[in-house]
């Protein structure tokens, strides 16, 4: 299985021009994807460009299935909504079930977004796999907290669940959804790496970074940048990493091939203030 995350930045590029077009060549340039996770996709904002990008994608990745993830929507004087959230695209006919999730949202007077998780089951190769994508509060550490602690949360709610013995009454809204055996966890945490923050809120929540596994099992490549490599106004620190593929550790197995992942990053393209990065799920 392969999977991309990716925060958009509303398809603005490091030149300060919004092109959709250059997302999804570089989407496409790392060929035959299974699951796309996007961050920042805008709807009929125009500080963002003012189109309609979830329908734009839709449109142009017709072999896949979208979930979308708003966390607000409000009417403009046209008419239209404006959102702004989450996408996943699942290559048909992968998608088994999906959910949005809306995560902590506590008051305060720093500038906050309404943040979503997008939940989507994936069959992977016939097994039930769960793929949560999210984007994490910029401004506040006690929001990000409050927000990883409910995406913990999630994950050992989803794990908990076993088939339903109870067969008399699954019909309807009863039906029973495919009983997940992993939950992959991806996007822009705004947790930078080799931090207490990210000590706190990933290790310690028996999180396991996918990067980690696959240096320890596979290769010994450093590892590359996600943020700040071309836009300097934005982030002054410079290149360094806040987007991550996480993954539950209690279900990591003990069989030395199941957990290979490789994790890529596309350094190359400025098409937005953050790289892409690409999952291998390699068995």
């Amino acid at each position: 299985m392969k999977v991309l995350t990716w925060n958009i930045q509303s398809t603005k590029g490091c030149d300060d021009k919004y092109d959709q077009q250059r997302i999804i060549d570089v989407i496409e340039s790392f060929g035959a994807v299974d699951v796309i996770c996007l961050q920042e996709v805008a709807r009929n904002i125009p500080v963002y460009g003012g189109a309609d990008q979830k329908r734009m994608f839709e449109e142009h990745f017709i072999d896949y299935e979208a979930v979308w993830g708003a966390g607000f929507s409000t009417r403009q004087g046209d008419g239209a909504r404006s959102e702004f959230g989450n996408l996943t695209l699942v290559r048909s006919p992968l998608l088994l079930d999906s959910r949005t999730h809306f995560l902590p949202w506590p008051a305060g007077e720093h500038p906050r977004i309404p943040r979503v998780a997008v939940e989507t089951t994936i069959s992977q190769e016939g097994i039930p796999v769960t793929v949560m994508n999210t984007h994490l509060a910029f401004h506040n550490s006690n929001e990000r907290r409050e927000q990883m602690l409910a995406l913990t949360k999630l994950r050992e709610q989803i794990l908990a669940h076993s088939p339903c013995t109870d067969k008399s009454d699954q019909f309807g809204a009863y039906e029973q959804p495919p009983v997940s055996q992993q939950v992959l966890l991806c996007g822009d945490l705004n947790i930078a790496l080799e931090t207490d923050e990210y000590v706190q809120l990933v290790g310690a929540n028996n999180w396991a970074d996918c990067w980690g596994i696959q240096a320890v099992l596979n290769t010994k490549d450093e590892r590359s940048p996600t943020c700040g490599i071309y836009d300097h106004v934005l982030w002054p620190q410079g290149a360094h990493i806040r987007d991550y593929f996480l993954i539950s550790r209690e279900r990591l197995s003990s069989e030395p091939c199941a957990n290979i992942y490789r994790v890529t990053v596309n350094t190359d393209t400025d098409a937005s203030d953050h790289q892409p990065l690409l999952l291998e799920w390699l068995c």
